[in-house]
């Protein structure tokens, strides 16, 4: 591979990192969570504590509806209603501990616990390497305006 050769590093990283999700893919089993339930708990993890009209907005679907959803994420203590301390009127929903740790693996792309054995075979130069070439190239992607 010529390394000089930006199309070359672009295909080899491309064809790479196919082959490192497979291998590194989270294999959580989070079957026991519906869909909209773990939607709502990642959107709640992304944004902070919301009220369940917030919630609904975002969601697209009524306040009932969505009512409904957080009163079953209540009974599975994955979230608690907690009053807004400068207006009582006001109901914030956030997530419990067990709420925060399903939202956060559900999150994860790659299995940090499979990374890091694979990781130790590196030396120290290739980890370094590793970072500060995925941080460059995830900084020049960001910056990339086509």
């Amino acid at each position: 591979m010529n390394y000089d050769d930006a199309h070359d590093v672009a295909r080899a990283v491309g064809e790479l990192f196919p082959a490192i999700y497979r291998q590194a893919h989270q294999r959580q089993n989070l079957a026991d969570v519906p869909p909209r339930m773990l939607a709502a708990m990642q959107h709640l993890y992304l944004s902070g504590p919301l009220t369940v009209g917030e919630q609904a907005e975002h969601h697209g679907v009524s306040r009932p509806t969505m009512t409904e959803l957080v009163d079953r994420l209540e009974e599975r203590h994955f979230v608690s209603r907690m009053a807004d301390d400068r207006d009582r009127r006001r109901v914030f929903v956030w997530l419990t501990e067990s709420g925060l740790h399903h939202a956060e693996r559900s999150l994860q792309v790659l299995d940090a616990d499979l990374l890091g054995h694979a990781v130790k075979h590196l030396t120290v130069t290739q980890r370094r390497h590793l970072v500060l070439g995925m941080q460059a190239l995830v900084a020049s992607l960001e910056g990339d305006e086509r």
